[in-house]
């Protein structure tokens, strides 16, 4: 993040519910050395006050967050642009975390706004928020119910294919291209998938590692989803470069 400026690049980190749940001050599913530097949650949360870390980020029509904006949560906050979703998101993130405690050098925090809540698809009695939504809820939800000049891209929901069988499209998206999943599951517990989403000049593109075979070099494949979503009668985002 800190050399990407060098190279006229930019990183920008998104919060994730795990993340929430460490500034809570639970561990209870973290890796043991992580369990021992729960002081990172004070580092964490000066890296999202400096803007370092963000909840949301928009660029155009697209919006980044961990798991996305469903319909409900849409019609409650009344707000249909990619940058008001984006600062939204951003400012209850930061007022939440002024009501952080610290004790004996941890710290603890409190996230009871909506956005932060977990619908019925992930176990919870919220409307459920952008931090924990599955990505079915997006790729079923009906097309009127999501804005035409928007196109969601989001995490959370791992691919669960294996690249070895020839079948795994890791990069999920709807065929209106109002949202998109980029969760390819690159833990060996999901089908160890390497793949990234390409925006170049309003054009957008999935690629994904395609492993080797007996009769097969590995390599990279990709799709135009740009491309593959036209014609189908659907109104997709408003692309533009």
């Amino acid at each position: 993040q800190a050399a990407a400026p060098a190279d006229g690049g930019r990183v920008v980190r998104l919060v994730g519910n795990h993340e929430l749940i460490r500034a809570e001050g639970s561990f209870r599913d973290a890796h043991p050395r992580e369990a021992a530097r729960i002081a990172s949650v004070r580092i964490w949360r000066s890296e999202v006050e400096a803007g370092a870390v963000q909840a949301g980020f928009a660029v155009g029509p697209f919006l980044f967050t961990h798991s996305g904006f469903r319909p409900s949560m849409l019609r409650r906050l009344q707000r249909r642009t990619p940058d008001e979703l984006a600062a939204h998101v951003n400012d209850r993130l930061t007022r939440a975390l002024q009501t952080c405690v610290e004790t004996a050098g941890t710290a603890s925090c409190s996230f009871r706004d909506d956005v932060f809540s977990a619908g019925p698809d992930r176990g919870g009695r919220g409307v459920g928020g952008t931090f924990w939504t599955d990505w079915g809820v997006l790729s079923s939800a009906p097309q009127v119910d999501l804005p035409d000049a928007m196109m969601q891209i989001v995490g959370h929901t791992a691919a669960r294919c294996s690249p070895r069988s020839g079948r795994c499209e890791p990069i999920r998206f709807r065929p209106d291209l109002r949202a998109a999943v980029v969760d390819a599951g690159l833990s060996r517990a999901y089908g160890s998938n390497r793949a990234y989403l390409e925006i170049d000049k309003g054009r957008v593109s999935s690629r994904w590692l395609r492993p080797g075979s007996a009769t097969r070099r590995p390599g990279w494949t990709h799709r135009n989803l740009t491309d593959a979503c036209t014609g189908r009668g659907l109104e997709g985002p408003k692309f533009s470069s």
